[in-house]
């Protein structure tokens, strides 16, 4: 575990980071890793600022009754109508797959540069090595509003696969690009 998180000094939310939430990183990783290793070929990454602070995506003991990105992306997808273990299996046998660009919870970060910089820095020590397993992917952002990586920063061939941007709050035509995505190979 030391390893991984070796460059973490240098990050602006390094504070954040505490045996705790480490244990929840890893936690929350191999929750992730068990649907991304069912899943037969990522087609999708949608790509979050960072893990919240108490409840993850792929942790279904966390709860998301009816806010957060798993309920969004449920309505958004038109899957309500799932429990969340079945929209999991569903976003699994799509290809659609969520990573963040932070392991820390950057919404408790003081202000917007610090945040957008950590972010940055995150994703270019850690996430970046998961991220660059499946090149050619597609990604679509999924930031808070003025939020996420420095784009500036952030090496071509992964700015190259941005193929679309969402709101945290706001993931609006996410499924017709999906359809689009699978239709046409984009």
């Amino acid at each position: 575990m030391n390893n991984k998180y070796s460059k973490c000094s240098n990050c602006p939310a390094n504070h954040l980071l505490d045996d705790k939430r480490k244990a929840l990183i890893e936690r929350w990783e191999s929750k992730r890793d068990s649907y991304l290793s069912r899943t037969k070929k990522i087609k999708l990454i949608l790509l979050g600022e960072s893990m919240p602070a108490s409840r993850y995506f792929y942790d279904l003991e966390t709860d998301y009754p009816e806010s957060g990105l798993r309920y969004s992306l449920k309505r958004e997808f038109g899957k309500l109508d799932l429990s969340d273990s079945q929209f999991l299996i569903s976003m699994s046998r799509k290809g659609i797959v969520l990573l963040d660009c932070a392991l820390c919870p950057l919404h408790q970060l003081y202000d917007n540069v610090t945040k957008r910089h950590a972010a940055t820095y995150c994703f270019l020590t850690i996430t970046h090595e998961t991220i660059s397993k499946f090149p050619d992917t597609p990604i679509v952002t999924v930031f808070p509003s003025n939020r996420g990586w420095l784009k500036s920063e952030i090496p071509f061939e992964i700015r190259y696969n941005v193929k679309g941007e969402c709101t945290f709050s706001d993931q609006s035509g996410l499924s017709d690009f999906y359809k689009e995505l699978i239709t046409k190979k984009l």
